[in-house]
């Protein structure tokens, strides 16, 4: 007991002369730890194996160049994306990213309760892929025009990959932007709805240009218009809707870059400087081009305002199809 009594009058009065000396009283604050301090992760809601997939891996090793820590690419399909998008909010620090499309959006729109987008926050768009309005070779149809007066002569068939995917959507919107008559048919996949067109089993499909550019080339489909309103260097050799009279923009927005809305602003704001500097290497473009996808960087602020942009009209769009799952 004395001992420990020593010791703490001993403190006391080195305390004590710190204090009538005037010495300031420093408490040593932790070393702020710069983000990233180890590896981050691109969740793709999607099997392995598809073009988002194929994106997010080809996008990887410059985002670690950036970063300078490994990042790791990770598949977690299911649900229609939705439960690798739900993954993303178990990580509140922000060391987890996913790479969302319409599809999640779709389901926004829908009021499908296991996708909210308020609980995430944008981050990028990395990319996008516009639609192309096909028709077989075989078909009298040459020009936009062309399409829309025939569909009012006769409702056009279209195939795309099944109620509520992104080609549905498209269709629905350029067929109530122009008065086109169409008719929706289902299929389990784009791979499907080409080979149906091919076999003059439909009239049309609206898809990306990499779901149809074989067939395209080889002389079996005809492209009648891509939705951008300038075509770039993929495209440019199929008239896009806006140079045929119709203001007509959409497409899959396949690159979108999320994160938990918990994860804190300066590690979203960390994300999208990386993000932005890696697209500016032109090699990185090149790759993508391989898959027909589109280089297209919007910062979080542009996202966010293309979807507030997107949002009430697509959401309309969804209940007059009668695919909203609640009112």
């Amino acid at each position: 007991m004395r001992f420990f009594s020593k010791i703490a009058a001993t403190t006391a009065m080195f305390c004590s002369s710190l204090f009538m000396a005037g010495a300031p009283a420093v408490v040593a604050a932790a070393p702020a730890v710069s983000f990233p301090d180890r590896e981050v992760m691109l969740v793709v809601t999607w099997a392995p194996g598809g073009r988002t997939d194929a994106a997010t891996r080809i996008w990887a090793p410059y985002l670690a160049k950036e970063f300078d820590v490994p990042v790791v690419v990770e598949n977690k399909p299911g649900a229609g994306g939705i439960i690798g998008a739900r993954s993303l909010l178990r990580d509140k620090k922000g060391y987890s990213v996913g790479v969302l499309s319409t599809s999640h959006l779709i389901s926004q729109w829908a009021r499908i309760p296991a996708f909210e987008l308020e609980k995430y926050q944008p981050v990028a768009l990395l990319y996008s892929s516009p639609v192309v309005l096909t028709v077989n070779a075989s078909s009298d149809i040459q020009t936009l025009d062309d399409f829309i007066k025939a569909s009012k002569d006769k409702p056009l068939t279209f195939g795309h990959a099944g109620h509520g995917s992104g080609d549905h959507i498209s269709t629905a919107a350029f067929a109530e932007m122009t008065g086109a008559k169409v008719r929706h048919v289902p299929y389990e996949g784009d791979a499907s709805a080409v080979t149906a067109l091919l076999n003059e089993e439909i009239d049309a499909v609206m898809m990306p240009l990499i779901a149809v550019s074989q067939q395209i080339e080889a002389g079996k489909l005809r492209p009648i218009a891509v939705s951008q309103m300038k075509a770039d260097d993929l495209h440019k050799a199929i008239p896009t809707f806006a140079e045929q009279g119709v203001d007509f923009e959409d497409g899959d927005l396949a690159g979108a870059i999320f994160i938990s809305a918990d994860a804190p602003k300066e590690v979203v704001q960390a994300w999208e400087a990386a993000l932005e500097k890696a697209f500016q290497d032109q090699s990185l473009k090149e790759q993508l081009s391989k898959f027909f996808i589109v280089p297209d960087f919007k910062n979080s602020q542009e996202l966010e305002a293309m979807l507030a942009d997107w949002n009430p009209r697509y959401e309309a769009l969804i209940d007059r199809l009668g695919l909203k799952a609640t009112k």
